[in-house]
């Protein structure tokens, strides 16, 4: 199919969603129209040079559609809301597809508008932001739970409650280990050493805004509204109480960088390749570095690994593997526990310490 197929497939889908739900909040309806005339016009402009701006002002849409929907669906319910453009509060720099926020100048908003409001209930997009220019961009994977955990920040919330598919945090992901446990309560460090090691149901970013206020985060289930869900705060929770963690990252790649001139690595070599990973924000999740070359386990983002490749052409050789690679961190661990979820798994490279066991391994 090409563009204009998926794009009238798109918004068919859409206005099929309003016709079934007997929308007729006219405000809102054409809003949704408005959003998809600048998505057809953008469609037959010139592509930017830049792909992640791109993106971004494409992806939005999505967030934009959906709030509108469920605004307008509640109004003809007769529950009052606020449809609130998120760009007007979260405001970033212009590092498209995982923009860094403004944090000064968010808070004023914020505090601005939302005080504004005629009314208790507030709907909004996730994961988007404004730049200074008030161009579109995406905060990142998950930047929804970030976006909520951003307003709860600002203003000083007593709690914070995100809803998943999930009865809360869980000791591995459901869809890949078996006999996984729910985690009644966490501390903030220890929810933060999960979402770090790559843990989905939490946004790496989420916890800070929160933790800086002590704003307790509850995980709940969509699905069992009425059921007790994880509850994060500063209250340390005994280790000894909780189960072994495993988090799996998939999608991976091995990256092995050589110096070109075949000399032993450095500490400055080592400095100026991590400097580049760091400016493209791409984690490393696992290294082992050697006499002649350094092994990398990195999430498989090309456009991430194009511009660091560029950055380090000069001096250092890159070579990619590609392939059924998985990242693994097993935190509280017994050895049992990492057997099982190790079967049919080969190891590459691994980091060991008391309390934390990480993996790089090919599934066979």
């Amino acid at each position: 199919a090409n563009l204009i197929d998926l794009f009238e497939q798109l918004k068919s889908e859409h206005l099929s969603i309003t016709n079934g739900l007997g929308i007729k909040d006219k405000w809102g309806l054409n809003k949704i129209k408005e959003i998809f005339n600048i998505l057809e016009d953008q469609f037959h402009t010139n592509p930017a040079s830049n792909q992640d701006f791109l993106y971004d002002q494409i992806v939005s849409k999505g967030e934009m559609l959906s709030t509108l929907i469920v605004s307008s669906f509640l109004r003809d319910q007769g529950m009052e809301n606020d449809w609130l453009n998120v760009k007007r509060c979260i405001k970033t720099n212009n590092n498209y597809r995982e923009g860094i926020v403004d944090w000064a100048l968010t808070q004023d908003c914020i505090e601005r508008i939302v005080q504004k409001s005629k009314t208790n209930l507030i709907v909004t997009q996730g994961f988007l932001g404004a730049t200074p220019e008030n161009f579109t961009t995406t905060l990142g994977r998950e930047g929804s739970d970030y976006t909520g955990a951003i307003f709860a920040h600002c203003l000083e919330a007593n709690k914070y409650s995100i809803w998943k598919d999930v009865p809360g945090v869980l000791n591995g992901d459901p869809r890949f280990v078996n006999n996984t446990q729910k985690i009644e309560q966490l501390s903030f460090q220890q929810a933060n050493a999960m979402t770090f090691y790559g843990a989905k149901v939490i946004h790496p970013k989420t916890l800070t805004p929160l933790q800086q206020k002590l704003i307790p985060l509850e995980v709940r289930s969509f699905l069992k509204p009425n059921q007790a869900g994880t509850l994060i705060s500063a209250h340390e929770v005994d280790i000894e109480k909780l189960p072994p963690v495993i988090i799996s990252k998939k999608r991976q790649t091995k990256v092995r960088i050589v110096r070109k001139d075949e000399l032993p690595m450095n500490e400055l070599d080592l400095a100026e390749i991590y400097s580049a990973f760091g400016k493209q924000y791409l984690e490393i999740n696992l290294v082992k570095s050697y006499a002649f070359y350094v092994d990398l386990c990195v999430d498989d983002k090309d456009y991430k690994i194009n511009p660091i490749q560029k950055e380090l052409a000069d001096q250092f050789q890159l070579n990619f593997t590609k392939g059924n690679f998985e990242s693994i961190t097993f935190l509280n661990y017994n050895y049992d526990f990492i057997k099982t979820n190790l079967a049919g798994k080969r190891i590459l490279l691994e980091s060991k310490s008391e309390d934390l066991y990480k993996v790089f391994v090919e599934c066979l």
